[in-house]
């Protein structure tokens, strides 16, 4: 039972999340079109071969931004209390982390680029550990914006940084003529922005100090890289292996198609995974509201991300060709299943967080280390029949994963993995439907001799058309008894007629959903 103290204490943390969601969730949609309007543009003046060089630099410098930054953000976000000797020790390793990383890189970078079979790899790489350096000066400022759950000032650096970097310096970087320099650019110029911006809003003790730190944070921190980079390895290994199996441009190709998905799925689960953590490290003795928690937010995410992923492959080949262009062919059936891939990834990305918000890093190191073992072996053999393969062997992989974190934090939130799953019934049947009827349509329209710009946007008028009136028509089927309760409240903020109208189809679902 919750006393009344810890119940105010808990209501108060409640609202402090929702807060933070809201601003999360207003910066992921300013960071979801200007990451889709530079990436388009920059596509359309570069092509698939500047993409690639620039793909293969950035696997090495995402990977080792994981490792420089050795999980002191997380640790700093997990801590009951921190005083400043903590946020000080905490910096003074992130520093000689880095240091280290850019003289092993600098040192490497050759190598590198012998094995994408590309040497204009090594300069790039080079130039990259510029921005390596800035992501991690940041890494502790953007911890403790965190543990406080100031998004706002998060999102504010985010968004800042990506207009400047992306759209001012590298569109116009390439519109004067740069190639993949125009990218690096961007790349360095956003890191420092980033960092900059979320330094003046939380500014620490710089000054090193060789003093070792509490033991707690140190070992939360390794967990919390090791588990990073076994997730790093499911979601950046097959770009690797496609650079290494066939050619930097079918490299670039990939990396579009796989960002094209990723950009905005990302921001959405990247909004929940801040505001989750910090949540449920404050709220894990409390069963109950996790569990309902956890049902509400599997069934948003599946509500959201499977009518827009799964209408997204329907349209892939449209969708290439009106963004990209004919240069770019080759990403339409990738995109498939990638797209499909991306609802699994939202799945996992929200129980990543309970299991962290809860100590227990280590069962999702355990199954990330088992999916990427597994991910690498049947990627290497699938490389051996095609691309499109690989990028089908990805999704299964990410299927693994999703059912497998869902189990284990079913078993946190003491429930059944199929009742977590039964969240997701409602996304599923919407997207599924909402598909068909647009696949169907694009088809229509093509036959007819619309260009693909044109068949583009009417799909996506009339997919926003769709969404709303199939979840309409299916309330009761898509609405599961468990949140019944949560889902009375928020009718209570729609207008009428509609919310009269929704109160008719849930029925009794929020009443039940009450007791």
């Amino acid at each position: 039972m919750i006393s009344a103290d810890n119940g105010q204490e808990l209501e108060s943390l409640v609202g402090r999340s929702a807060r933070a969601l809201k601003w999360g969730y207003l910066g992921v949609s300013a960071r979801v079109i200007l990451q889709l309007a530079a990436q388009i543009a920059l596509a359309r003046m570069l092509g698939p071969a500047a993409f690639g060089v620039v793909a293969a630099a950035v696997l090495v410098v995402l990977i080792a931004g994981i490792v420089v930054e050795l999980g002191q953000g997380p640790a700093l976000i997990q801590a009951a209390t921190i005083e400043a000797a903590d946020v000080r020790n905490a910096f003074t390793r992130v520093l000689i982390a880095t240091c280290c990383a850019v003289a092993a890189i600098l040192l490497a970078a050759d190598l590198v680029a012998a094995l994408f079979e590309n040497p204009q790899v090594a300069p790039v790489l080079r130039w990259m550990t510029l921005a390596l350096v800035f992501q991690a000066l940041g890494a502790v400022s953007l911890g403790l914006l965190k543990r406080n759950l100031d998004f706002r000032s998060v999102q504010i650096a985010h968004v800042t940084s990506y207009f400047v970097g992306f759209l001012l310096v590298g569109v116009g970087a390439a519109w004067l003529g740069w190639g993949e320099w125009s990218l690096v650019a961007a790349w360095i110029v956003q890191a420092f922005v980033a960092s900059a911006i979320q330094y003046a809003r939380a500014p620490h003790p710089v000054a090193p100090t060789l003093r070792p730190g509490p033991a707690r944070l140190a070992g939360f921190g390794f967990r919390t890289v090791v588990a990073s980079l076994a997730n790093w390895t499911i979601e950046n290994v097959d770009n690797f292996m496609v650079g290494r199996a066939y050619s930097t441009t079918t490299l670039g190709a990939y990396s579009v198609a796989y960002s094209l998905v990723r950009t905005p799925v990302n921001h959405i689960v990247f909004a929940l995974q801040q505001v989750i953590q910090p949540f449920t490290a404050r709220s894990r003795e409390d069963h109950e509201t996790m569990r309902k928690a956890y049902f509400t937010l599997l069934w948003a995410v599946g509500l959201v991300t499977m009518p827009a992923f799964f209408g997204a492959a329907a349209l892939a080949p449209t969708l290439i060709d009106a963004l990209y262009g004919s240069a770019w062919v080759e990403a339409a059936a990738l995109l498939v299943p990638l797209a499909a891939a991306m609802p699994l990834h939202s799945v996992q990305a929200v129980g990543g967080p309970v299991l962290w918000g809860s100590e227990r890093v280590g069962r999702e190191i355990m199954v990330s280390i088992s999916v990427a073992l597994a991910l690498v072996a049947a990627l290497a053999a699938a490389s051996r029949i095609s691309v499109v393969a690989m990028a089908w062997t990805v999704w299964f992989a990410y299927l693994v994963r999703a059912v497998w974190v869902t189990t284990i934090v079913s078993g946190l939130v003491r429930t059944s993995t199929l009742r977590s799953l039964s969240m997701l019934r409602g996304g599923l049947l919407v997207g599924t439907a909402t598909a068909a009827l647009l696949f169907a349509a694009d088809a229509a329209m093509a036959q007819v001799g619309l260009t693909a710009l044109a068949r583009l946007c009417a799909s996506i008028v009339l997919g926003v058309v769709l969404l709303p009136l199939l979840a309409l028509l299916l309330v009761r089927v898509i609405v599961p008894r468990d949140i019944g309760a949560p889902i009375g409240h928020l009718l209570k903020r729609f207008p009428e007629p509609f919310r009269g109208y929704l109160e008719r189809r849930v029925g009794g679902l929020a009443v039940a959903g009450e007791r």
